[in-house]
Formats: structure tokens, sequence, C-alpha cells
């Protein structure tokens, strides 16, 4: 389900509600004890009430879990980037230049290309961040050990560009939303019972039964919208979206640190064979 597809299903699911709950209470009770036959009702009304709030707390923490996770991969991937390019000046000038430079590119592409596919849906992700990461790691398998600090260093640079990799996965997979079709079923329903319940349960008090309404239907939407969002939290609106700010600080980071080093544009063209 799309955000406005959501956002429409719940604010239809709470005026059906409201709708059923005061047509029922307008023809199942009258008179004197309308008022009485309606407290009946109080029971279920907090059952359901308080199973629709268990319910949406418990996923906002799953969702928030969700949104957490997906930001520490970054910090993950960025770190361990940062663990290979310092790694790398171990090795002779040449192979050190070469792997910075695919280092710099591959987390440039991280924010340009990859972020992209993610927001559009893409849980593979970009094609040019895929080579970009392949030549990072043909770079850091290449190193020549000749010396003692560089046979030492190898597997170091080796085991952190794996774990970049691996992070990257991560990132990608925590694209995808978490809470299944079914549960949002659940919301829905619990959502119409309990609007639907609250008119009838208060159809006899006007003011009260419209700010209940009201006020119920407020928190439930705005619940029920940073509920989606934070289950999608590369596609959210632009406020609240995860955002590449640890891939994009740690280029500025390495910039200020190694400023003589290659930072000229990176090559839009990275498949010179026409893949």
């Amino acid at each position: 389900m799309t955000f406005a597809e959501v956002l429409l299903i719940e604010f239809g699911v709470l005026v059906a509600g409201t709708a059923v709950g005061w047509l029922a209470h307008v023809r199942l009770f009258r008179g004197d004890d309308a008022g009485q036959q309606a407290d009946r009702l109080s029971e279920s009304l907090a059952f359901i009430g308080g199973a629709l709030g268990i319910i949406l707390g418990l996923l906002l923490v799953f969702a928030v879990d969700h949104y957490d996770s997906a930001q520490q991969s970054v910090r993950d991937e960025a770190g361990a980037a940062v663990v290979v390019f310092n790694a790398a000046d171990t090795f002779a000038t040449p192979e050190r230049d070469n792997a910075r430079r695919e280092i710099v590119c591959y987390l440039r592409s991280v924010v340009a290309d990859d972020w992209e596919a993610l927001r559009t849906g893409d849980l593979t992700g970009s094609n040019e961040t895929h080579e970009w990461a392949h030549r990072v790691q043909v770079a850091v398998v290449g190193f020549t050990q000749s010396t003692p600090a560089q046979a030492t260093t190898h597997p170091l640079a080796i085991e952190h560009q794996l774990l970049m990799d691996q992070a990257r996965q991560t990132r990608l997979q925590l694209g995808k939303p978490e809470i299944p079709p079914l549960i949002w079923v659940v919301i829905f329903v619990a959502s119409f019972a309990f609007v639907a319940l609250l008119a009838f349960h208060l159809s006899v008090r006007w003011p009260a039964r419209l700010m209940a309404v009201v006020a119920t239907g407020l928190v439930m939407m705005v619940s029920i919208v940073t509920l989606y969002e934070l289950d999608r939290p590369y596609e959210g609106w632009s406020g609240s979206s995860l955002q590449p700010v640890g891939v994009e600080t740690t280029l500025r980071q390495l910039q200020d640190a190694f400023p003589g080093g290659d930072w000229s544009p990176c090559p839009a063209d990275i498949y010179p064979d026409g893949d």
C-alpha cells in the first residue's frame, strides 16, 4: 500500500465507524434509557480501545527499531570504509591512491545512486554502487604484501571491506517494509470497531461525542502515519525519510583529513566495455 492509500483507508474507516455507531444508536435505542443502554457497552469499548492501543504501541516500537537498524547500518558502512581508507596508508603509493579513490567514489555513489534506488523501492540497489564496491574489493585484495607491516594490515583491510559490503546488504534489506498486510487489516478493523462503539456510546451527548471522536481519530491518524513512515525508512516524506548523513559526513571528514588526495569528480561511465 502507498502512503495515500493508507491515509485514505484509515480516514474512511474513522468516518464509517462514526456513522455506523451513530445510526446504530438512533435505530436501536430511543427514549430515556438510551444513555443506560449505551453505557452497557463500556466494557467492550474499553477492551477494543486497550487492544488497539497495545497493538499500535508495540508496532510503533517495532517500527522505530526498524528505522534505527537502517540508520545503524549506514553508520557501520561508513565506519568500515574509513578503516579500509586508513589501512591503505601502509601500502605502496599507487595501490594506496587507487584504493582510496575507489572508496571515495563508492561512498559518493551510495549517496547519489544507491539512495535514489532505495527511495524508488529498488531493494537491489544501484548497479553503479555495486560496481564501485567490486572495484574496492579488487583494490584491497590486490594489495602487495612485501613488508611485515603490509602483511599485518592486509587482513584488517579485507575484513573491513567485507564488513562494508555486509553493511550495505543490511541497509538494502531494511528498505523492505516489515509490517505484513494482515496487521494493517487488524489495525483498520480495530479502528472501525473502536470509533463505532465510541460514537454509539456517546451518541446522547453531542459535544462529548464530537470531541471524543475527533481527538481519537486524530491520534489514530497520526499514529498510523508515523507507523507507515518508520516502516519505510527510505521512502518517507523528506522530513521523515532516512538520509545518508553518516556517509556524507565521512566524505567531508576524509577530505579534510587528506586534502592532497584525488577528490575530483568520479567518472560517470564506469562500464568502459559497454556492459
